[in-house]
């Protein structure tokens, strides 16, 4: 059951992202828990966001922009 649902929220094999946006940064408005959306500001305004790692991200965090897929901001934690 549980690879189900993380099949949902992660991406399929074959299937690319909207946009790619490698090495921009975000803020983190609304904690994004594992598997379930969050709200980050990025590029000006607020986005929809999910990681796709197990963590979770609190708010002020800063987080690096994998890419847009839709309207939902995929993020992972910011390593320098």
């Amino acid at each position: 059951m549980l690879n189900f649902i993380k099949s949902i929220f992660t991406a399929q094999e074959g299937t690319q992202p909207d946009v790619p946006h490698e090495n921009e940064e975000g803020i983190v408005d609304q904690a994004i828990y594992p598997y379930r959306k969050g709200r980050v500001y990025y590029n000006g305004t607020w986005w929809p966001a999910r990681c796709p790692e197990n963590v979770t991200l609190t708010p002020g965090e800063v987080v690096q922009v994998i890419y847009i897929e839709n309207i939902t901001v995929w993020v992972r934690p910011f390593s320098p």
